[in-house]
């Protein structure tokens, strides 16, 4: 009797299950975009018909150089295809004053996920050309913060962050796959300021690293003491460099 009862359990549980997962898809399904669905437009395109429309009124604009005449839009997107495809983009959108706007220079992902938590458009190595700084959240750590730098060559946006594996060995097919959630800024804190005030900003990743936990409990640990470690990277005309790196106290603040 009881094992009849746990069958009929266990195929009941099934049942409800099915129906509860149908009801979650049925009632987001208008969140996500078909691809293949000629009648509705994919974030992207919404954005561009807008920009169209609207010939750039009411869009941030910037300038590809400290010295250049054109401005440009710089705009961050999200496309949610369905529960498992969909990704976060960045474009720079140019001619959109003509009614006929132009995809310059764009840059998506699946690691992206969504747009960024923070976006800039500014020189920060003093060579005349802007660079799109743009911040992300890691994931399910929304503590953890990724910045991501590309810079204008005069004809594109290149990508100009260091990667951690390229101080590591990895395989020939991913020595070419740049993936986003390794770059070298990513910390705690990511911030872009100028230190000593000579044009050219540092790069400054901050990170808590433990030093003192309670593993008295089997399954558990605690944090009781931590140290702050505040890494600053330089440009010296090329590439930023690990200049130097400061331990602090928690609560003591960046340079």
């Amino acid at each position: 009797m009881n094992n009849n009862f746990k069958k009929i359990f266990t195929r009941l549980l099934v049942v409800i299950g099915v129906i509860l997962v149908g009801f979650y898809l049925s009632r987001n399904a208008n969140l996500y975009t078909n691809p293949n669905d000629g009648n509705k437009k994919t974030q992207r395109e919404k954005i561009i018909l807008s920009i169209t429309e609207k010939k750039g009124e009411g869009f941030n604009k910037y300038k590809l150089t400290s010295k250049g005449d054109e401005n440009v839009i710089v705009i961050p997107y999200k496309e949610k295809f369905n529960l498992q495809e969909w990704y976060g983009g960045i474009m720079v959108i140019q001619n959109y004053q003509s009614g006929s706007p132009r995809v310059l220079w764009e840059i998506k992902s699946e690691a992206f996920k969504d747009i960024p938590q923070k976006l800039e458009v500014r020189d920060i190595n003093n060579d005349g050309n802007n660079e799109i700084l743009s911040w992300w959240s890691a994931g399910a750590r929304l503590d953890a913060n990724i910045l991501w730098i590309f810079t204008w060559t005069g004809n594109n946006f290149t990508d100009m962050t260091p990667l951690i594996y390229q101080d590591k060995k990895v395989k020939d097919e991913d020595a070419n796959i740049p993936k986003f959630y390794e770059s070298i800024f990513s910390g705690r804190e990511v911030d872009v300021k100028d230190l000593n005030s000579d044009g050219v900003n540092e790069i400054l990743v901050t990170n808590l690293i433990p030093t003192k936990v309670d593993s008295s409990q089997p399954y558990t640990s605690s944090i009781l003491e931590s140290m702050k470690i505040v890494k600053i990277y330089k440009w010296n005309g090329h590439e930023y460099y690990l200049w130097k790196e400061e331990k602090l106290k928690p609560n003591d603040p960046n340079p």
